[in-house]
């Protein structure tokens, strides 16, 4: 059984405070290993490149290159094996109504149509 989960920046050594999104190394509908990197991010000191940290698929990418990463907020769904937590249930559908406010916004602020 698998389910699906927001992936969340791991918290690295260097600040992410006003880290960019430079590169997607994974596309969406692509299995990852835990060790695969997803993606690179360019922090004022250096690029970064980020593990997966557990096994899974990309179901859909959140934030476009260029894009600036916020803490503790997803930057991707995936899905991974087993049964959901509990409180990742919780946190998936408060992560998700996330995810689409940002979406709304970014569309906003490019001029789309609501």
């Amino acid at each position: 059984m698998s389910y699906r989960k927001p992936f969340v920046v791991p918290r690295i050594g260097e600040s992410l405070d006003g880290a960019r999104l430079v590169n997607w190394l994974v596309e969406p509908g692509q299995s990852f290993d835990a060790d695969t990197l997803l993606l690179e991010l360019e922090t004022d000191k250096s690029v970064v490149e980020v593990p997966a940290g557990e096994p899974g698929k990309l179901l859909e990418r959140l934030l476009d290159k260029g894009d600036v990463i916020q803490p503790d907020a997803p930057v991707a769904w995936i899905e991974v094996e087993g049964e959901a937590p509990a409180e990742d249930a919780a946190a998936g559908a408060a992560a998700e109504a996330v995810g689409e406010a940002a979406g709304e916004a970014a569309g906003k602020a490019a001029g789309e149509p609501a």
